[in-house]
């Protein structure tokens, strides 16, 4: 909640999307982090969740077009957050800009499910069976424009994307560099595990 969605919004965001780091940090809401799928493995480039824009009212349209790209192993997804971070293939008249983050509400207030998606659990581990591991798939599911986290990556007025990082691979990285954080809680909770398992063998 903190360490991906919070900061990746921090990261990634602009002055419009404080709002959505506000309620985050008093816990009004609780995020997850949609990055990896089912099928891509490492290669973040391959994903195959997108979101199209649509000129005509500044909409995104998230789309999960098989079930390979279904977001998974996503913490905090199965039965507890509200809000995700999706990173999606953006397509902008029919091109494929490469991958960007978005605030997506994946539940309603009393908890319910918003229309097209579809979220489930991933169902029993081999450890860390508290986690809320689940998964997600999206069936055209309507953003609005302030959907996208857009520091690097706006889409104009006139329907055209807008970067001063031309190259579509050095978007990419920034995008990435928002991970940098998390890894480091991965990296922080793996070795305070291993001091907790060291303490229970020792007594």
């Amino acid at each position: 909640h903190y360490g991906l969605y919070t900061k990746t919004i921090e990261k990634l965001g602009t002055q419009k999307h404080l709002k959505y780091v506000e309620r985050a940090l008093r816990l009004n809401d609780l995020g997850c982090f949609g990055l990896t799928e089912l099928g891509h493995g490492s290669n973040v480039q391959g994903i195959l969740t997108t979101a199209t824009y649509n000129h005509a009212d500044r909409t995104f349209i998230l789309n999960t077009p098989h079930e390979l790209g279904m977001k998974y192993w996503i913490g905090n997804l199965a039965k507890t957050g509200n809000y995700t971070i999706v990173f999606a293939k953006l397509i902008v008249a029919d091109r494929d800009e490469g991958v960007h983050a978005f605030v997506v509400k994946i539940r309603d207030d009393k908890g319910n499910l918003l229309p097209g998606v579809i979220i489930g659990d991933i169902g029993h581990k081999l450890g860390q069976n508290g986690v809320d591991n689940g998964f997600a798939l999206f069936r055209r599911v309507k953003l609005p424009y302030e959907a996208l986290l857009d520091r690097y990556s706006s889409i104009s007025e006139s329907g055209e994307l807008v970067s001063e990082i031309k190259s579509k691979n050095e978007r990419f990285a920034l995008q990435l560099g928002a991970l940098s954080g998390g890894r480091l809680v991965v990296s922080y909770t793996t070795a305070h595990a291993c001091v907790m398992a060291g303490t229970i063998a020792l007594r």
